[in-house]
């Protein structure tokens, strides 16, 4: 049975709305268009999703939305208006980059990849393709066009130094250490999957977390970004695209941001930051 709020010309409309979480930015960090977080409000109920996909799920779930677009989630009476609107309004803008086959929806795209090119065996992509193209595909969204982040990682270098009065104890004093400490941040232009090369400072209001959980929980509660890679905190505006991600660049446990080649020890990357690009 459909929910009765459908019922009339509505059942052929839209019943969510984009709606901007506070964004709290805090510095002189220049967040473009594109990458302002925004969340996906149900019209009916006002349940919140991370993006058009989970509305989807959550729409035909709770309002027995049956007949829904899966690319723009207009909501029609039947499959027919549906299969319609699809092929009017609608283009296979997903391209696979590995077969050129060309797809509605990222989700189906990476439902291809897996089946055609991916080694379920090794996690691995089956084809032979050079860090530097994979890196090309790793946007963190279609309109942005380009990877995205709103942390660096740094490397905090605590030096103490102390003092010590002296002859105090001649005048009947106690004697007193003095400690000092001081921090240096050093940025760098690289990140592990498994764990930062340092603390991670959030480029919205500079606090600093000491890992990729932590910030994450951050940037999802303080600035609206829901959706982070749980391994390098690349910032990403709906699911799929994040599985895409997954796929294509986390199959070994530690990664270079710079050129986008995979190891699996993190031994191994420092030797080759240090080797290749003469940092670390």
């Amino acid at each position: 049975m459909k929910d009765s709020s459908l019922s009339g010309p509505e059942s052929t409309r839209f019943i969510h709305e984009i709606v901007f979480p506070e964004l709290n930015n805090r510095t002189n960090f220049s967040v473009p268009k594109e990458a302002i977080p925004k969340d996906i409000q149900c019209k009916l109920c006002k349940a919140i999703s991370t993006d058009l996909s989970e509305f989807n799920k959550h729409a035909r779930q709770k309002h027995r939305c049956s007949y829904l677009c899966d690319v723009c989630s207009k909501v029609f009476d039947s499959k027919e208006d549906k299969a319609n609107h699809l092929e009017k309004e609608h283009v296979k803008e997903f391209r696979c980059e590995f077969c050129s086959k060309m797809f509605w929806q990222q989700k189906i795209l990476n439902g291809h990849i897996k089946d055609k090119h991916y080694n379920r065996k090794t996690d691995t992509l089956g084809v032979n393709v050079e860090f530097e193209f994979l890196n090309q595909l790793n946007v963190s969204s279609p309109q942005l066009k380009r990877t995205f982040f709103i942390h660096d990682i740094v490397k905090e270098e605590i030096k103490f130094k102390n003092t010590q009065k002296e002859n105090e104890e001649k005048s009947g004093d106690e004697s007193k250490e003095k400690t000092t400490a001081t921090s240096a941040a050093i940025i760098s232009p690289f990140a592990t999957s498994t764990s930062p090369t340092g603390p991670m400072k959030c480029k919205l209001c500079e606090e600093i977390y000491e890992d990729n959980k932590t910030f994450n929980k951050h940037a999802k509660n303080s600035h609206g970004y829901r959706t982070l890679c749980k391994f390098c905190s690349q910032v990403f505006f709906d699911k799929p695209t994040l599985e895409f991600h997954y796929m294509i660049k986390h199959d070994k446990s530690v990664f270079c941001r710079e050129c986008s080649k995979k190891f699996w020890e993190q031994k191994s990357y420092e030797e080759h930051c240090l080797d290749k690009h003469q940092k670390y």
